[in-house]
Parts: C-alpha cells; sequence; structure tokens
C-alpha cells in the first residue's frame, strides 16, 4: 500500500496474509497477553485485598448502589482534584465488580481493563510498522512494564481507563477522527492527567515522517494547550490546593527534572528487574510453574516472532532502510517516554516499588516502543550471525523474567493483605472496651510490612469499615469522633 510505500521491499520479514490469517495471527497473540497479564498481574489475585486509598474509594462499590451514587456525585459537584470522569470510572467499576464478585470480581474487572489496554496497545503498534515482531514484542513488554508495580491496585480503576482513552485517541488520530481523538484525550485530562501530555506525540504517528508538518504540530499543540489551560482554570476555582498553593518556578524546575530522571529509571527496570526475579526464584520455586507456562504458551501459541522462518533484509540498502525505519520509532517512543513525566509533580521519578511507582504508568508506551525496538536490533544481529532461534529462546526467557518479577509484586500485596488482618484481629483481641472517641496509638516495631506498605495514613479507616460501630446513633452522639487508630512514626 501507499501507507507502507518503500518499506515493502525491506520487510521481507513481514508476512502479507489473507483477512482470515491476519485476524487468527491478532486472536492468538490477544489470547497470549491475555494469559500473560493473568500470570504476572492477577495470578494470586483471590489472596489480595484493599490497601491504602482502597479503604477511602474501593469501599464505596462494596457498601451499596446509594453509596457509590454519593460518591460519585461529590466527585463531580466538587471537581474533586479535577479528575470528575477518573471518579466515575472508580465508583462504577468498584460497584459492578462487587455486584458481580464481591472483592474478586472488582480485580476481574481491572485485570480485563489491562487486557483491553494491551491489546489497543499491540493493534497502535501494526499500525506503525508492517513488521509483526515489532507489535508483538511492544505488546509484550507493555504488558509486563517493570517500572510500574501497581497493575492490582484497585484505586486505579481511575488511571488505567485513562490510559485507555489516550490509546483509543491514538487510535482516533491515526483514523483522521481527529474530533473524537481530542474528545477522547479530553477525557484523560479529566481522570489521570499524567497521561495528557503524551498524545502531544500523535502527528508523529505517521508513516511518512516527511509528510509532518510545523503547522499541523503548532496547532495540535496549542488545541492541547487549551484544554489544559481551561481545566486548569476550573481546578483552581473549585479550591484544588495542588494549583491554589503552586510554585510555578519550583514546579518547571521539577517537571524538567522528572523528564530526565523518570524515563532513564523506567528503561534502566528492564534491565534490573529480571535480576530481582532470579533473588526472588531462590526463595519461591512455585515460581518455575507459572513461569512454565506462560513460556509454553508463547510456544505453542506460534507467534515467536516467526524469525526462524523468514529472511531478514540482505542488501546493504535493505539495511539502511530497515534501521531507518527503527530509528524513526525509536525517536518516537523517546519523545513519548519524555512527555510521560512533566505533570508527575507530586512523587519522584525515581520510585520503583509499592503505590509510588504510579509515576511512571504513562511511560509505559513510549518505552515499550524503545524496547520493543532493541529486541528487533538484537535479532537482526543475531540473524546475521545464524543464531536466530537461540535469540527467540532468549527473549522467550527475558519476557519470562518480567512476568516473574510481577509474581514478586503479587506475593507483596499477598503478605500485606495477610499482615493487615493478624493487625486488626490483634488489636479487637487487645482493645475489647473500643468506644466514642477512642484512640488507639500504635508502636510499629513489631508490625510486619511489605514493599506495598500495609499500615499507612488509611489505617484508620480500616477499624471503621470492617465493623459497624454505633448504628442506632442520636444526635448528640453524632457529634462524637469515630474511633481512630494511628501507626507511630518510629522512636
Amino acid at each position: 500500500t501507499d501507507d507502507h510505500g518503500s518499506h515493502k521491499a525491506l520487510f521481507s520479514l513481514a508476512f502479507y496474509k489473507g483477512p482470515a490469517a491476519c485476524s487468527l495471527d491478532t486472536l492468538r497473540v490477544f489470547i497470549l497477553l491475555a494469559i500473560t497479564i493473568w500470570v504476572a498481574h492477577f495470578w494470586h489475585s483471590s489472596e489480595f485485598g484493599l490497601y491504602a486509598d482502597d479503604y477511602l474509594n474501593i469501599s464505596q462499590g462494596l457498601a451499596s448502589g446509594e453509596t457509590v451514587w454519593s460518591y460519585i456525585k461529590k466527585a463531580v459537584l466538587t471537581f474533586e482534584y479535577g479528575r470528575p470522569i477518573g471518579y466515575i470510572f472508580l465508583g462504577l467499576f468498584s460497584f459492578l465488580g462487587a455486584k458481580l464478585g464481591g472483592l474478586r470480581g472488582i480485580y476481574w474487572l481491572a485485570y480485563i481493563i489491562i487486557t483491553v489496554n494491551s491489546c489497543l496497545f499491540y493493534s497502535l503498534l501494526k499500525r506503525l510498522s508492517p513488521y509483526p515482531g515489532f507489535a508483538l514484542v511492544g505488546a509484550l513488554a507493555f504488558s509486563l512494564f517493570p517500572a510500574d508495580a501497581t497493575r492490582a491496585f484497585l484505586t486505579h480503576l481511575e488511571v488505567y481507563p485513562a490510559l485507555m482513552l489516550l490509546l483509543i485517541a491514538f487510535h482516533c488520530y491515526l483514523s483522521r477522527r481527529i474530533r473524537l481523538a481530542y474528545l477522547a484525550i479530553l477525557g484523560t485530562l479529566l481522570s489521570y492527567e499524567t497521561v495528557f501530555p503524551v498524545f502531544l506525540a500523535a502527528p508523529l504517528l505517521k508513516k511518512k515522517w516527511g509528510s509532518i508538518s510545523i503547522p499541523e504540530l503548532i496547532k495540535h499543540a496549542s488545541i492541547l494547550g487549551a484544554m489544559f489551560v481551561c481545566v486548569a482554570l476550573l481546578r483552581i476555582a473549585s479550591g484544588d490546593i495542588r494549583l491554589v498553593k503552586l510554585d510555578l518556578l519550583a514546579t518547571l524546575q521539577m517537571s524538567l527534572w522528572q523528564m530526565i530522571s523518570g524515563p532513564v529509571t523506567s528503561m534502566a527496570m528492564f534491565v534490573y528487574r529480571p535480576f530481582t526475579t532470579l533473588r526472588f526464584m531462590k526463595h519461591e520455586p512455585a515460581v518455575f510453574l507459572p513461569l512454565g507456562v506462560a513460556a509454553l504458551a508463547w510456544a505453542l501459541l506460534g507467534v515467536n516472532l516467526r524469525v526462524a522462518r523468514t529472511k531478514g533484509p540482505t542488501s546493504s540498502g535493505e539495511t539502511r532502510l530497515f534501521f531507518k525505519h527503527l530509528s524513526e520509532l525509536a525517536l518516537l517512543g523517546l519523545v513519548m517516554l519524555i512527555l510521560a513525566y512533566p505533570l508527575v509533580l507530586t512523587l519522584p521519578a525515581t520510585l520503583i516499588d509499592g503505590r509510588g511507582s504510579r509515576v511512571h504508568i504513562a511511560a509505559a508506551i513510549g518505552a515499550s516502543i524503545l524496547c520493543s525496538c532493541a529486541c528487533l536490533v538484537v535479532l537482526f544481529a543475531a540473524s546475521r550471525l545464524g543464531r536466530r532461534n537461540l535469540a527467540t529462546i532468549g527473549l522467550t526467557l527475558y519476557f519470562a523474567l518480567l512476568a516473574g518479577f510481577g509474581l514478586t509484586v503479587q506475593e507483596d500485596y499477598r503478605l500485606s493483605w495477610q499482615y493487615q488482618r493478624a493487625f486488626w484481629t490483634d488489636l479487637v483481641r487487645l482493645c475489647p472496651d473500643i468506644d466514642y472517641e477512642t484512640v488507639i496509638l500504635v508502636e510499629p516495631t513489631g508490625l510486619l510490612n511489605t514493599r506495598m506498605d500495609a499500615f499507612n495514613w488509611a489505617t484508620s479507616f480500616g477499624l471503621q469499615q470492617i465493623y459497624q460501630f454505633f448504628p442506632n446513633y442520636q444526635y448528640f452522639d453524632r457529634l462524637k469522633r469515630k474511633p481512630q487508630v494511628h501507626i507511630l512514626l518510629p522512636g
């Protein structure tokens, strides 16, 4: 086709099949992604619970429809944190999941959303390059993105739909449905703003970079800038303390630092996390079973890059075109990676564990494109050396190790819930006389904790939501404080 242009001669690696064959290949990849995500992020989800913000947000869906409606209405009317659509997602998904299967049902919904995102990303990469291996490797890197350890954090039911809207906006932009694209990206700004700047790279998605005009880039940036300013003014008018007391100079300095440290940190995790998995394997032999299943699934589905069955670029001209195409994709990935951090202002972009690793959520798109480009270079070099099969096996093992890191994160979630249950059991046994305005101070020396931070600022809410205190209290009793639990700081 005209869109592929000169790449036709180059990509003898690409398979141009009939619609039925392409649909079957796509279905196989979608099944592979679904299996990979389940093993890496939700294998032990039946043993997960609530963590930190979940006690304020997810607990609403576990209560009643009236409670959820009040929660959503408050978020919309007060324009809370400038994320009304995010809170709508959060309330509706938690309520729907709870009705389908309680807490486990909410985790199932989170799994479905994350899987759909990976499938959308795979479809996007297929539109960017005619080489099928690029889309496959990129989608696996996206599904296993090692810098973000919050896939199973239920409060992020407001975040991952925002990422979905961003991917939909990219698809709409490529399909020349520009108004729909801008409508979708406005939804991200009202859901979770850190993913919003990534859409600045939308004009770079075109296959022919020579067709990108400066006026088009200026118009695109102006529209997004106007959206951002309008939403920022609304947030200031609603009294959002994050913007009302903003120091502009300090914010710009912080933003620039995040755009430097964030990309370095997120890409470094592609190297660091496999070693984390190897350390974990020494203490948890059961990890071999799911890793083996993931690796076998990839092989049996017949989507291990198909490199062993094809020939790569042979002439010097084809090789130049191959690397030119990869360099354009890598530049696109780098731009998207940098744009993932300018609005990350509440936490340092060097965090890699626990809830703080959410700073890297928007970076998954650009980082996965860069990872895919690097893998294709390795495969090309291996092909020239006659080691294509060995390189394919090596990549399979590499992604299996990334899936193994996901299992280490799941262990943190599982242990954190166990520690919380043990804590509340002990507290009720030791404090049987809890009454109005009781304040319980907990000396933290003996508490067990994980990277998921089992005990934090939200601990006090646990007591009020596990038990129903004083259901028939009178007017004067309502003026009294509910029981409080506070974890003291060490020392």
